[in-house]
């Protein structure tokens, strides 16, 4: 798989710095949680970021179990391979089997489900917090975190995380941004619908008789969109409109 460089894992990661610090602050919490779970002294180590490539995606599945998760940022699915399972497994059941690979048993399954299930709460940092199990699964393109476990018989656990979004360079746009932004406005005080063949044989001095009646309420659009009903008029020798009504949710 490739490595990522520079990594960013979400909002709050901006910079490689910044990514290193919040995979550090998972691996410490993972640690707590599979202590834990495991009832064993456990240190997690986290590898360098890679991105998960469209021809490793089918090898990755075959060698693994995937299990689904819904964040409240966004979805991830935690990966771990067989050999890897069977010793979390065998650790949290009290025996020291060693891992002997195939294929997990079912009461293998549970038990690696139910140890990834209690850890979930170091993956907060990348996720938010997990509201329950999803069918999310590993997809070409994600982030694939990895970190180490052990001194059991040597393991390890991923995620699968997918990439934030892209975004412009520059500070986030807030409504207070655009308080100095100008803005055409013009009102609309009389409609009529004509004939092209009347319109193509307007000339100087035809007079133009509209549908609306002098006195009605004009339309005050803004950049082209009717926002306020009310009446024109004139003040301090120019034109104006006195706001009648709002037709137009305006900007909070």
């Amino acid at each position: 798989m490739k490595r990522v460089r520079p990594w960013r894992l979400g909002e709050r990661c901006r910079e490689p710095r910044e990514a290193l610090g919040v995979l550090g602050e998972v691996a410490e919490a993972l640690a707590v949680h599979l202590r834990a779970a495991l009832r064993a002294e456990i240190t997690v180590r986290a590898l360098e970021p890679r991105i998960i490539p469209p021809d490793a995606l089918a090898m990755l599945l075959d060698a693994s179990t995937v299990f689904g998760w819904s964040g409240q940022r966004t979805d991830l699915a935690t990966v771990i391979d067989v050999r890897s399972a069977q010793a979390c497994a065998a650790a949290a059941l009290g025996g020291a089997e060693p891992p002997r690979g195939g294929s997990l048993s079912p009461l293998e399954r549970e038990v690696v489900a139910r140890v990834i299930s209690a850890a979930l709460p170091a993956f907060r940092p990348l996720c938010g917090p997990i509201r329950g199990a999803a069918t999310a699964n590993p997809a070409p393109g994600d982030l694939f975190l990895e970190f180490t476990i052990g001194p059991m018989p040597a393991a390890s656990l991923a995620v699968a995380v997918p990439p934030p979004p892209m975004s412009l360079p520059g500070p986030p746009l807030e409504v207070e941004s655009l308080a100095e932004v100008p803005m055409t406005l013009s009102v609309e005080f009389a409609r009529a619908s004509i004939a092209f063949a009347e319109l193509a044989s307007l000339s100087v001095g035809d007079v133009v008789i509209f549908d609306t009646r002098f006195g009605d309420p004009a339309v005050l659009r803004v950049g082209g969109e009717a926002a306020f009903i009310g009446h024109p008029g004139v003040q301090a020798g120019r034109a104006a409109f006195a706001v009648g009504e709002t037709l137009s949710r305006k900007v909070e």
